[in-house]
């Protein structure tokens, strides 16, 4: 499993509101979460939280934003405009 993108407070959603914003069920979500690192859940039963800028990087298939996302450039301008289409300040 991939270390959960460092997400700060309001930069997460549930999986039911993430599965509505892209389109896809929430079995999905999940698998996208363990797969791509979007998804963080505190302790065994805690419930899953999908981190919003990252599901829509593998949403689009952008790896490579998704890498700078997880190296923690949120400055960079392939980073910064899912932040901006997501409505959050980086």
């Amino acid at each position: 499993m991939i270390e959960p993108i460092l997400s700060k407070r309001g930069e997460t959603v549930s999986v039911k509101v993430a599965a509505h914003l892209v389109g896809r069920d929430e079995k999905t979500i999940r698998a996208w979460g363990r797969r791509f690192g979007i998804g963080a859940q505190v302790g065994p039963r805690g419930r899953l939280s999908i981190n919003r800028v990252g599901l829509e990087m593998v949403a689009h298939g952008d790896m490579l934003a998704l890498a700078k996302l997880r190296a923690g450039d949120r400055s960079d301008p392939v980073v910064a405009r899912y932040f901006e289409h997501v409505g959050i300040t980086p």
